[in-house]
């Protein structure tokens, strides 16, 4: 199954037959239909949950899967994302940005998961 991410910005600013969306990347990895799909980590990337049972994590740029979750034991049909971007500054005035991202799945299998990742950048 694929994803694809489309540039609207242009079709958006000036609608007319003569704009159209063009495609910035096809993500390609799931075996079966696409359930959910979420922006993580300010557009960078792309969470995916499948019927396949399987959450993906997607690289936008590179057109990669970062990451593959799978806990559920059959299909995931839920997934919501919050995103928490925290920007301090350490002892010699550099930015820090740290995300904190939870990720909660349901699936056929009758189970809830949360997931948590934090990253600094």
């Amino acid at each position: 199954m694929l994803v694809k991410v489309w540039n609207i910005q242009d079709v958006a600013e000036k609608p007319s037959s003569a704009n159209k969306a063009s495609c910035i990347a096809t993500l390609q990895g799931h075996q079966d239909q696409l359930v959910k799909v979420h922006w993580l980590n300010m557009g960078l990337q792309v969470v995916t949950a499948s019927a396949d049972g399987i959450v993906k994590i997607w690289n936008v740029k590179k057109q990669q899967c970062v990451s593959t979750i799978q806990m559920h034991e059959d299909k995931v049909w839920a997934l919501d994302v919050h995103e928490k971007v925290e920007k301090t500054e350490n002892s010699d005035g550099e930015a820090i940005v740290k995300t904190t991202i939870h990720m909660i799945t349901g699936g056929a299998d009758s189970t809830v998961k949360l997931w948590k990742d934090s990253t600094a950048e």
